[in-house]
Formats: C-alpha cells, structure tokens, sequence
C-alpha cells in the first residue's frame, strides 16, 4: 500500500492513486507518456492504464526502458546481437492493480524488470520533489491477530546505514544516527528484550516496529523480527506477508496483458481472507 510523503514526514497532498489516474488522463488526452530516468541510461513509465468503475481502481504497467539489449543464438549457433534501432529500448513489466479507497497495490513481481521501491524515482520525478513512498506489504491474518493481541517480548532490528552517512534520529534514536554516519554501508542491528519484566515491552514499542515496517524501503530496514508471549515461534514482519504465485499460459512469445491481469485478480481472490483482515473489510476494494 504506497503512501507519499513529504521529506518532514507529513501526507503528501497528492495520493499515489491520484498521481497515477493523473497520468492515465494525460495519456487519454493524447499527451506522450513521461518517461523517468533512474540512471545509467535506464528509463521507467506508466503504460497501458485502464480505469475501473467510477474512478475508484485502476490497472496498468510499470515499464523498465534499457538500452543494454542481451545477444541471441542464431539456429546455427552463432552469436548475434539483438538489432535495437535508435531510440529503441527492450521493455520488461510490472503489471499492477491499484485500489483508491485503500491504496492497495496488486503487483506482479518480475525480477528482470522492477522492484516495487523503485516507484520512488517515479513518484520524485512526478512531484518534483524528494519525499518518501512508503510501500508496507500487506501482513497475514495470522501475523494481525498475533501482533493485535500479544504482549511484546523481544524484537530484533537490523538495518543498512546509509552511503550518503544521513540519518534522522527520530527514525532508530538519538546516537544511533550519528555512528551510522561513520560507517557508511555497515549493518547496524538493534534488539529490546523485556528480560524478567513481568509485562511485556510497552504497547509504544508496537507503533515504532509499524513505523519500521511501513517505511522498510526507504530507511533500508533488513530485518525486523518481533517475540510475543504465549507464542513459540518468534514473528518476521517480512516474511509473514501476503503473496501469491500463479501461472499464465504464453501466447507466441510473450503472455498477453490480460491474461496477467486475469491471474492478478485471481490471487487477489484467493487471498481475500488476509486482505480483509489488514484493512478492516473487503468492502474497501469494491
């Protein structure tokens, strides 16, 4: 469920739904579709939009744009290079569906094109403004009840400082920011155990490992593993995760977009338990 927000850590005014439905309008309008660099001669866009029923979903493509097409075989054994055109690029896809009400993003993982961190260049070049995206997935039924009902015991933190060395203390704690700063590119870990305390750590600690959760890509969260009392196995926050796989039949080639979607809607379905337990009632995704 992405969330943009300002670089102070405030709600950005524009949605990430909106930001998206504003591009499919300026592509409907019969505007170019805008292209974001992310680098070494490497471009992302939003492709094939379609909005559902009165504006409140939509579907479409986040396209990966790169000019460093692979060789082929020829049937005769020989090694060819791929013949791009000027201008041309090889394009790999991320389908996705995206709900207004909640924010709920259905994605197609494709490992030869995005990750979804990555909409942040996206959503940077459309704001013109460096904020935050959070992208939180979406937890199991299981992990919900667990972490609404149990008494915290022990959580472990483990994250990535960043190159650039710029840490806000408000996000790991004062003093934790500064030894980042000099050791750029380390591991940092951070663990809190209740000990011997009759009750467990305070519910305050919960909302920190959300913050945690919710902003796992933009502040390099690598791990977080939370211990509940009166439950054995300790909890990963990214691993208990909803996720599917399915199979799509290709078609020539390459499968067809709405195959993909189909599949999309299909994993949504057989999942529907552990979204309607997230969000609080299926009725947010009609």
């Amino acid at each position: 469920a992405p969330t943009i927000l300002t670089p102070t850590g405030a709600r950005f005014e524009t949605s990430f739904f909106d930001l998206v439905m504003a591009e499919h309008d300026r592509q409907s309008a019969g505007e170019p579709r805008r292209i974001t660099s992310i680098g070494g001669g490497e471009f992302i866009e939003l492709r094939d939009l379609y909005v559902g029923h009165n504006r409140t979903w939509l579907k479409g493509v986040v396209a990966f744009l790169r000019n460093d097409a692979p060789h082929k075989r020829t049937a005769v054994g020989d090694e060819v290079e791929f013949d791009l055109q000027e201008g041309d690029s090889v394009l790999e896809k991320n389908h996705f569906i995206l709900y207004k009400s909640n924010g709920l993003l259905v994605w197609q993982v494709n490992q030869t094109a995005n990750h979804q961190s990555r909409l942040r260049d996206l959503v940077a070049d459309y704001t013109g403004q460096e904020g935050i995206l959070q992208i939180a997935d979406v937890l199991t039924r299981e992990a919900v009840d667990l972490l609404n009902s149990g008494d915290l015991r022990r959580f472990d933190l483990q994250i990535l400082c960043p190159n650039d060395g710029a840490m806000d203390a408000n996000d790991f704690g004062a003093g934790l920011d500064s030894m980042a700063s000099q050791a750029p590119g380390a591991m940092m870990g951070l663990s809190f155990s209740a000990g011997r305390r009759a009750e467990g750590l305070p519910d305050a600690f919960k909302q920190k490992l959300d913050y945690w959760r919710r902003n796992r890509y933009a502040l390099n969260v690598k791990r977080l593993v939370v211990k509940l009392e009166d439950y054995d196995e300790p909890i990963d926050l990214f691993a208990e995760t909803v996720k599917d796989k399915v199979t799509v039949e290709m078609r020539g080639r390459y499968p067809l977009s709405a195959d993909i979607f189909g599949a999309l809607n299909e994993a949504m379905d057989r999942q529907r338990g552990h979204i309607e337990r997230f969000f609080g009632g299926i009725h947010s995704l009609e």
